[in-house]
């Protein structure tokens, strides 16, 4: 399996993960134990990304000066999410607030689910030509 299958396999466990948890509610022991995995499991994907993914972009990107603004674009993307990821699991790895938890994980929900078709739709394809390329 190639690094670009692999990392949307991720992406679909992650999406789903979160998506469960918002089903059963934080507020529940067993979402609770989800919602600790979801930010281990999201942490490890996205320093598996740092490893294995961007670097090779990275290399790219100094041959396309398109694929080097995209992905300035998508770093900064990225802190902004992650600032926002990691807020609202310390959050609620603290508290559970019903309604307000379903409302704040509806919108990391929405964060994580745009930046993940962005990054399949816009980065997985520079790779894969890149990758092609070479």
């Amino acid at each position: 399996m190639d690094i670009i299958e692999s990392l949307g396999q991720e992406h679909a466990q992650l999406m789903k993960a979160l998506e469960n948890i918002k089903k059963i509610g934080i507020g529940r022991t067993e979402g609770k134990k989800s919602l600790f995995l979801i930010k281990k499991n999201l942490l490890a994907h996205l320093e598996r990304e740092d490893k294995e993914f961007y670097p090779i972009l990275a290399k790219l990107a100094k041959k396309d000066e398109n694929l080097k603004t995209t992905l300035e674009f998508f770093a900064k993307d990225m802190q902004e999410i992650s600032k926002k990821v990691l807020d609202f699991f310390d959050k609620y790895s603290q508290e559970s607030a019903g309604l307000v938890f379903a409302k704040d994980a509806g919108q990391i929900y929405a964060a994580l689910y745009k930046r993940i078709a962005r990054e399949e739709k816009i980065l997985f394809a520079a790779y894969k030509q890149g990758v092609s390329e070479v």
